[in-house]
């Protein structure tokens, strides 16, 4: 039976095991909740081998919507979050 794959993170501009991705007590984020999130599809298909992220740009759309609202800066292209997500799905 293969290993399952070890969980990644991108977490201060670089990938890490999930594992190794730590915030302080301190951060206002966990303290106080005000942080934001998305949760983000993806669907494999077998004949293919691949996987399907949906609607992306939707997703960034209301992330980024979501950060203005709580006034988190947001520093990432449509591009490079593309990227990053790819990166992490194909890690995991």
């Amino acid at each position: 039976m293969p290993e399952a794959p070890i969980p990644h993170a991108y977490f201060q501009k670089q990938f890490m095991p999930l594992a190794e991705a730590k915030i302080g007590i301190m951060t206002h984020a966990f303290n106080y909740g005000t942080g934001v999130f998305e949760g983000i599809r993806g669907n494999w298909n077998d004949a293919e081998q691949q996987i399907y992220l949906f609607r992306l740009k939707e997703h960034f759309d209301r992330l980024r919507k979501s950060c203005r609202i709580m006034r988190i800066e947001f520093e990432y292209s449509n591009e490079e979050l593309q990227s990053i997500i790819t990166k992490l799905v194909e890690m995991s």
